[in-house]
């Protein structure tokens, strides 16, 4: 049997929820970039998935790596860089290394998950080291590290973990923020990212399924970019009225294969940004 799960932290400790390289030295996965798409979605109530539970093995960057339009990109230099800082961060999380955590948080994000050292090591830190820790000691994918403008990088990985004799698919994205000179992770920003699951907990393989996740801030939503599998979806921002709260929809451009897929969202207002990442099954 194989079962879905999506790693994250619970929103409510992030108050809406998810630099320098950190000082962990311990072994860890790799995070070479791939093309193959926080957390805050519920897993399926069905989540036996099917067969092939294979992530897409196209791992070609894109000749364009310059600017992010409405479609996005995968990959370029600066969100390299800012998966590299994203990798130092997972293997704090997986070693329990709360300050290491702790020095690769954004000043805003110390603030929201803190505001003190202390607090973040009793409460966060542990969140973070039983969800995201979980990818420290297997091999994942970055599937999306791009730039998204106004020093903001969007970094998404995936992987394929052993947990009591099962196969897990789970997926976790982050915002990051060029702060004091390098990549710092952002988290708890007051962006809310809910993935809108169909009934059943899959989507139909063979057809273009609309891809969905609802967008609420506080103030009006200035971007809004989504991700299958690591390739960029023309997708569409509904937000009426003042344009704080909305519906960002897309499709794939071609037939869904059976399987499971990562889906991966950022929504940007203002200052703020989030991003989030969920397992899509079809069949």
């Amino acid at each position: 049997m194989r079962r879905i799960v999506v790693v994250g932290i619970a929103a409510g400790a992030l108050a809406a929820a998810g630099c320098t390289g950190g000082g962990d030295s311990g072994a860890g996965p790799a995070t070479t970039l791939s093309t193959a798409a926080e957390q805050t979605a519920p897993v399926p109530t069905d989540t036996t998935l099917p067969t092939d539970t294979t992530l897409p093995t196209d791992t070609t960057l894109p000749t364009d790596t310059g600017t992010t339009g409405t479609t996005g990109t995968t990959g370029d230099a600066a969100g390299e860089d800012a998966a590299a800082v994203f990798g130092d961060f997972v293997l704090a999380a997986g070693s329990g290394k709360a300050l290491v955590l702790w020095d690769l948080l954004t000043m805003a994000a110390r603030e929201r998950l803190g505001p003190s050292f202390d607090s973040f090591r009793i409460g966060v830190a542990r969140e973070l080291e039983e969800g995201l820790g979980a990818f420290a000691g297997v091999p994942y994918e970055v599937l999306v590290a791009t730039e998204v403008g106004d020093g903001l990088a969007v970094v998404a990985i995936a992987g394929v973990r052993e947990s009591e004799g099962l196969s897990e698919l789970s997926g976790y994205a982050v915002v990051l923020r060029d702060e004091g000179g390098g990549w710092r992770v952002e988290l708890g920003a007051p962006v809310m990212l809910a993935p809108a699951l169909p009934g059943s907990g899959a989507v139909a393989a063979g057809e273009l399924p609309e891809i969905t996740v609802g967008v609420e801030a506080q103030v009006a939503i200035d971007e809004a970019l989504l991700w299958l599998d690591g390739t960029p979806l023309a997708a569409t921002l509904d937000a009426p009225g003042d344009g704080t709260a909305g519906t960002l929809s897309g499709r794939p451009a071609e037939p869904l294969a059976a399987g499971a897929h990562v889906a991966v969202a950022i929504a940007r207002a203002g200052d703020l940004a989030n991003a989030t990442a969920w397992v899509v099954t079809a069949r």
